[in-house]
């Protein structure tokens, strides 16, 4: 807000975002950092985590769970006639082909199957367990070849894992890349998704989460939330959310023996790995989200 310049939005008509360049953010792992000035919703980052992780690029497994960030996006993917919406295709999705419910090579795509075949979630997993120390812990979903067959070009599109010598074995840090940071609405998310996917990787490797760091680059609010956000800024945190309250899933207490224990293991996390118990916060602000043009 401070340090922020408004400039028109080469993707998005009509629209002003304040942008600044970039910034590191240095995330607190000793406690469960769910944003509490205004209510998001935490139990929904691990839903899509979930998702991603385990390679869907169907919406209407999306929309099962409640995840409905991707509607505005599709909509435009698959070129919709405007005088359909969303709740139309959503209340008659039997006169559609399975096909046209295809996100196409986003995320879960990228992370499952980069280039086509090779398994990036399994590799990093066998690794971090395999071999601790080493030096190419790193997952990416640029893949430019494939941005026309998205429904929209990845924001956070690498995540990287510098493993560590500790005193009792080995512990991790990790920092995730983002080429683009809706700050208002999609930040808090996303230290959501990358905090739970840190503790997934440290009940299952056993090595110990030490930072969790945020790379961002355009950095922005939209037009449409400046407002919400000046009020945001004036309420005081006063909700911290313990690591006690973080409730894992039995089914993180896995061992794996060969690789394709690996690829199981993510083709069948479920959406509840990891749930925080008694999530509080302000209100919460309500803004709506604003559609690519490609």
């Amino acid at each position: 807000m401070k340090n922020g310049r408004f400039h028109e939005d080469p993707n998005r008509i009509g629209v002003q975002r304040l942008n600044i360049p970039k910034c590191t953010l240095d995330i607190p792992v000793d406690y469960v950092p769910a944003i509490s000035l205004k209510k998001t919703f935490p139990s929904l980052a691990m839903k899509e985590l979930s998702l991603f992780m385990r390679g869907i690029t169907d919406i209407r497994e999306y929309w099962k769970i409640n995840v409905n960030f991707w509607d505005d996006d599709f909509i435009v993917y698959k070129k919709v006639d405007s005088s359909v919406t969303i709740q139309d295709i959503k209340d008659n999705q039997d006169k559609y082909n399975d096909d046209f419910f295809d996100l196409g090579k986003i995320y879960g795509y990228q992370y499952r199957k980069f280039g086509g075949t090779y398994d990036q979630m399994a590799e990093l997993l066998r690794k971090m367990i395999e071999k601790p120390m080493s030096s190419d812990l790193v997952v990416s979903a640029w893949s430019p070849s494939d941005f026309k067959d998205m429904a929209l070009k990845p924001c956070h599109f690498q995540f990287i894992v510098d493993m560590e010598r500790v005193q009792f074995g080995y512990g991790f840090h990790f920092t995730f890349v983002m080429r683009s940071s809706d700050f208002f609405l999609g930040f808090a998310m996303n230290v959501m998704y990358y905090f739970y996917l840190a503790k997934i990787l440290e009940k299952v490797t056993g090595h110990r989460l030490l930072s969790l760091t945020a790379d961002l680059h355009n950095v922005h609010l939209y037009d449409n939330a400046v407002d919400e956000a000046r009020d945001v800024i004036l309420n005081k945190p006063k909700h911290i959310h313990p690591l006690k309250n973080l409730i894992f899933s039995n089914y993180l207490d896995v061992e794996f023996k060969e690789l394709e224990d690996y690829k199981t293991f993510w083709d069948n996390l479920p959406i509840d790995a990891i749930k925080l118990e008694d999530y509080t916060s302000y209100r919460h602000y309500k803004v709506d989200m604003l559609s690519y043009n490609k």
